[in-house]
């Protein structure tokens, strides 16, 4: 099939998704303007029907389940001009994602509940543009995909002791930009910072026991059988730094029972303040340059064992909430020294003294003890010492029907390493129905070997139209 008439399908897609979402919205619509409307249709009787020839449907309060779902479509477009450092040029469109997704809530005896989550999306970008201009890899992880979300079921074995166990989101973190406790799931990382966490943790099969000593106290345990990777950009992304392919994982995601990850955690909670205090067994989720000279590269990429202690909390007061994480990891393997050490900190403020607004400053500082020289350069390039900066300010206007958002991460103390700055704004046209617009900026830094400055030139701006069921 050969270009036009891919674009012609491309746009023959765009516009029927386009077609669903609007003729969604106008039946809400209708519905709403018209509480007579459908009635008949949904069985209940016509004036001067008899009465109890049929019976409504429970409503969502009665119901024992809840499906909810959305559909959206998302485009972005990259105004500068270059290209992937395997040639592929990515100015233009960028993005036409087309994705569906759907949770099932069951109510189950005995205060038990069960949820069923999933979603799935095609991107048209890749037809529009020409499939054979992008290498496998990128086809493979960008231009459809299709998930099992969440799906566990949760319940009391005894009055102080619940269980959990299924494919679940645990996050142990108080930030939410930066990482420091938030390590037991990954993250979908192949358009990095348009998206905020919430939006990014992949869910992993766990089984979770919480038992509850007092009412203000829980200690919970965790097995986890399931090792899941973060899901970076490929070789052919134009987020992928390399100039070739990555060699082989020695540590493949799937289900292991040889080396399960496992964790435990002791949380109270008290008025105006929190804490809690955190132990895990678990892979580091980045991987790292190992030698091996049975292979062709001469490296393999290694997930590290590691074991992590921390610590974290919150406080409340007035119209401001501090927020604090530390954490030590040991157990970091590096292709040019022996196993490190590497102790994280997170410090955060917030702000909700103004009406509709709440801005928020979070700082994580990153130290690798016993820090060699040999350390900085290739194949490790790793830091002795790392700073993440993330300022976010968000706002609601009109009755909060628009929001907008403003993100600014910057890496290094004084920016050299690069920065980041995202803006976006979401208008509820009706309750279920949004669109939003937006625009994601890549700065360089100052330093020769900045994290962020092979994607200077990412820039983007993105279209989205979500509906909501």
């Amino acid at each position: 099939m050969g270009g036009r008439p891919l674009r012609r399908l491309a746009w023959v897609a765009l516009l029927a998704g386009l077609g669903l979402v609007s003729a969604a919205a106008v039946r809400a619509e209708e519905a709403e303007d018209d509480p007579m409307g459908g009635f008949e249709d949904d069985g209940f009787p016509s004036p001067g029907e008899p009465a109890g020839q049929a019976e409504p449907e429970p409503s969502g309060a009665d119901r024992w389940w809840d499906l909810t779902g959305a559909v959206g479509i998302t485009s972005a477009f990259s105004y500068p001009k270059h290209r992937s450092t395997s040639g592929t040029d990515y100015q233009g469109l960028v993005g036409l994602r087309t994705k569906l997704g759907l949770q099932l809530d069951v109510e189950l005896p005995r205060e038990w509940q069960a949820r069923a989550a999933g979603s799935g999306f095609y991107d048209f970008a890749y037809l529009a543009r020409g499939r054979d201009e992008y290498t496998n890899a990128v086809l493979d992880k960008y231009e459809w995909d299709a998930d099992v979300g969440e799906l566990w079921v949760e319940g009391p074995l005894l009055p102080d002791l619940d269980v959990k166990v299924g494919r679940q989101v645990v996050n142990w973190g108080r930030s939410d930009t930066l990482r420091v406790l938030d390590v037991l799931n990954p993250i979908d990382n192949r358009e990095p910072g348009l998206l905020d966490l919430i939006d990014l943790r992949l869910p992993v099969t766990m089984a979770r026991a919480s038992y509850y000593p007092h009412p203000r106290w829980a200690i919970t345990g965790i097995y986890i059988p399931e090792l899941r990777f973060s899901i970076d950009p490929p070789f052919g992304s134009d987020f992928f730094p390399g100039l070739q392919e990555l060699p082989p994982q020695t540590v493949k995601s799937g289900f292991t029972g040889s080396h399960p990850e496992w964790a435990a955690s002791l949380s109270g909670t008290f008025e105006g303040w929190d804490i809690s205090f955190h132990f895990a067994s678990a892979y580091e989720d980045v991987s790292r340059f190992e030698p091996n000279s049975a292979i062709p590269q001469g490296f393999q990429l290694k997930h590290s064992r590691v074991l992590l202690g921390g610590v974290g909390g919150n406080y409340a007061f007035g119209s401001w909430l501090v927020k604090g994480e530390l954490a030590g990891i040991t157990g970091i393997d590096f292709a040019t020294t022996n196993e490190k050490t590497r102790f994280d900190s997170m410090l955060g403020v917030e702000y909700y003294g103004f009406a509709d607004n709440n801005i928020a400053l979070e700082i994580v500082l990153r130290h690798l003890d016993d820090f060699r020289g040999s350390m900085r350069g290739a194949p490790d390039f790793a830091r002795q010492n790392t700073v993440e900066t993330a300022l976010r300010w968000s706002a609601d206007w009109w009755n909060a029907r628009l929001h907008t958002t403003a993100l600014a991460v910057v890496f290094g103390a004084k920016a050299q390493d690069g920065s980041v700055l995202r803006f976006s704004a979401d208008y509820d046209i009706r309750d279920a129905l949004s669109f939003g617009v937006g625009i994601q900026i890549f700065f360089d830094g100052t330093a020769s070997d900045g994290f962020l400055n092979p994607f200077s030139s990412n820039d983007r701006v993105f279209l989205r139209l979500k509906y909501s069921f």
